[in-house]
């Protein structure tokens, strides 16, 4: 290791207060993600294949197989909202009924 560094001396291109000084070169940057598997699967199959597949799923989807259609909807337009059938509703009072009082 070397030479411990007195307070508020510069290092690597930093100001005495931490930050990076004027005309800093910086470094190389953050490092780049690796390949998703998407990424991996277009890079295997293509063009023509994604059209072969998409094509099928379409069918698919035409020919009224339900996984496929559910499926299409959600791409399409998403999943579906989950709310309590009650929630909009307005409570109202009952009224009209007569109940006789036992004897």
């Amino acid at each position: 290791m070397g030479a411990p560094v007195k307070n508020g001396e510069k290092t690597d291109g930093r100001n005495p207060d931490g930050t990076f000084a004027e005309n800093n070169p910086g470094g190389p940057g953050r490092p780049r993600k690796g390949l998703t598997v998407a990424d991996t699967l277009r890079a295997i199959a293509g063009d023509a294949s994604d059209r072969k597949i998409l094509q099928r799923f379409i069918a698919e989807a035409e020919a009224g197989e339900k996984w496929a259609t559910e499926l299409y909807l959600r791409y399409q337009f998403g999943n579906p909202i989950q709310t309590n059938i009650n929630e909009n509703r307005e409570l109202k009072p009952v009224t009209g009924i007569v109940v006789d009082a036992p004897e």
